[in-house]
Order: C-alpha cells, then sequence, then structure tokens
C-alpha cells in the first residue's frame, strides 16, 4: 500500500485536470468515484 500516496499525487495533478479540461469542473463525488475506480484497476 505504499503506493496509494504516489496514486493519490497522480490523479491530483494530472487525471483530475485533464478531465476538468474535458468535461468541465468534477464534483467531490465524481472525485472521489475516479479514486475508487483508479484504486480498484491498481491492486486488482
Amino acid at each position: 500500500m505504499n503506493d496509494l500516496p504516489k496514486l493519490y499525487l497522480t490523479l491530483e495533478s494530472y487525471l483530475f485536470p485533464m478531465l476538468e479540461e474535458e468535461i468541465g469542473e468534477l464534483t467531490a463525488k465524481m472525485k472521489e468515484f475516479l479514486r475508487i475506480v483508479e484504486l480498484v484497476k491498481k491492486f486488482r
């Protein structure tokens, strides 16, 4: 689980801005959902 801080920084610095550029501002629920999806993909 040492990868969690790295994953969080990747989401915050890369994924969220990219998505916001495409679809507009992300809500807190959208960000929470994306974090969960990325965690499931990484640790599956």
